[in-house]
């Protein structure tokens, strides 16, 4: 095989998984690399990195088992899994 064309969306084709796999086997492929891959994966990465570099972006708050949703969570709100694709 001379190229892989990644055309996969979510967990296994977005998240770093499927480029690991195909940089062992050495087989080039489309797209961004593991660690691009990753951090865009991270809604919590992704928003700290462009928070730190001065790039606007909306609130943001990380909701855990160990918080007090009522006490953190404004209306309206967009809730979202932090390392899910697009807005699953």
């Amino acid at each position: 095989m001379d190229l892989a064309f990644i055309a996969l969306h979510g967990k296994g084709g977005e998240d770093g998984s499927i480029q690991g796999f195909l940089e062992t086997l050495k087989i080039k492929y489309t797209g961004s690399g593991i660690l691009a891959s990753v951090i865009g994966m991270d809604k919590e990465i992704t928003k700290t990195i462009l928070t730190a570099n001065k790039i606007k972006t909306p609130n943001f708050s990380i909701i855990n088992k160990e918080s007090n949703i009522k006490k953190n969570l404004t209306f309206p709100s967009i809730l979202k899994p932090i390392n899910e694709g697009s807005s699953n």
